[in-house]
């Protein structure tokens, strides 16, 4: 996993995992922090129930 993580802005963070995600360097998926962030930028979701 190689990972660049701006400490000023996390929302503005980056990592690859060599072994699923894309390893291209500039690839556009961006490491979500804040819960609104991650919300309004995901295409699908998955719940869980016990």
């Amino acid at each position: 996993m190689r990972m660049i993580v701006d400490l000023a802005n996390w929302d503005n963070s980056v990592a690859i995992q060599t072994t699923g995600q894309s390893g291209h360097a500039f690839h556009r998926h961006l490491m979500l922090w804040q819960q609104e962030k991650v919300a309004s930028s995901a295409t699908k979701s998955l719940m869980l129930m016990p």
